[in-house]
């Protein structure tokens, strides 16, 4: 399977709201061959989270995968999870600021404030709909994503741009 070109920082469709994403949408054969190759795109470049913006196509759709590493060994891993026309139902008040980098901005890292719990409702690849709760890295991976779908790139969230 071959790897999807990445959109980069400074093209229009990373800052533009995506369409949501209907149920006969996800029952076409094209479309789960879309999620796969999004989730064999991010493994093989490291990612654990990869927004359909950022292989240029305008749709709320994400992948998220979490697995502990060498620089992550005490991360929460998660499977993967596919995630539909996401909403952030509720949020904690605690925030916490951490290091970002992103898959369209190649080479750049910056410490973003977010959330340190949020409760989402999203579709799954079925089209079921799934509440979840996410905490610490979790909720920041779902978040950052999130903010792609919403035309949000991480830098807009820094405060300070060292």
């Amino acid at each position: 399977m071959k790897t999807l070109k990445r959109t980069q920082f400074g093209n229009s469709i990373l800052r533009n709201k995506a369409k949501r994403i209907t149920a006969g949408e996800v029952r076409k054969s094209s479309f789960k061959i879309l999620i796969k190759r999004m989730l064999f795109t991010m493994r093989r470049i490291n990612g654990v989270g990869l927004a359909a913006p950022q292989i240029g196509k305008s749709i709320q759709l994400a992948v998220i995968e979490i697995r502990k590493t060498k620089t992550r060994p005490g991360i929460k891993p998660l499977q993967q999870t596919i995630v539909i026309n996401p909403k952030i139902l509720r949020h904690s008040k605690g925030i916490n600021s951490y290091g970002e980098g992103c898959l369209s901005f190649d080479g750049a890292r910056g410490i973003v404030p977010r959330y340190n719990k949020i409760t989402l409702s999203y579709f799954d690849e079925n089209f079921k709909k799934k509440t979840g709760r996410f905490t610490g890295y979790q909720a920041r991976v779902f978040q950052h994503e999130i903010d792609h779908l919403n035309g949000i790139i991480y830098i807009e969230r820094m405060t300070n741009m060292k």
